[in-house]
């Protein structure tokens, strides 16, 4: 009997293909809509990509020089990753918590948990690279880092959404 290595990228390409043939189904049947954006909604947008951007320019103006100091914890590589998610996780949690992003109000089950699965299967993979020592070699942080910064994100993201329904919630309330 044959054995699927589903380590490392293989894994993790699996759950794209997932995810790209649930769209693929999903458009089939044709519930993909074309979301309008209201005024307000496309402001909070636009603020949001700004609030990423600068932020994302603000880590990599810190990273350029505090490369040094830096490289004693993260490979180059992961410098860059990091200014990326950065600016990334200040923009969608900006337009999550000011009610800017239109799926969430309409599928807020389908966002939820496709951010749950990106959240664990990228926790699943810092957890393979711990066992498997590739966590952290020589004082430097490698791809498993990466994946421990992804689910990070992904929870801070969950998190968010979290927030805007008791938010929302209280606002039915009152």
């Amino acid at each position: 009997m044959m054995f699927i290595n589903l380590d490392g990228p293989t894994f993790l390409l699996l759950i794209l293909l997932a995810i790209i043939l649930a769209g693929a189904i999903q458009g089939k049947r044709g519930r993909w809509k074309r979301y309008q954006y209201d005024e307000r909604q496309e402001i909070v947008r636009g603020r949001g990509f700004q609030y990423g951007f600068a932020a994302m320019a603000a880590a990599l103006i810190l990273q350029a020089v505090y490369t040094d100091w830096l490289a004693q914890f993260f490979s180059y590589e992961m410098l860059p990753l990091l200014c990326l998610c950065i600016g990334i996780l200040v923009n969608t949690v900006y337009i999550i918590l000011h009610d800017g992003y239109f799926p969430v109000n309409e599928h807020p089950m389908t966002v939820f948990f496709c951010l749950a699965v990106l959240f664990l299967s990228n926790l699943f993979q810092t957890i393979h690279a711990i066992r498997i020592g590739v966590f952290v070699q020589d004082g430097e942080a490698m791809a498993g880092v990466g994946y421990l910064i992804l689910a990070v994100i992904f929870l801070i993201e969950l998190l968010a959404i979290l927030c805007r329904f008791i938010i929302k919630r209280k606002e039915k309330e009152e």
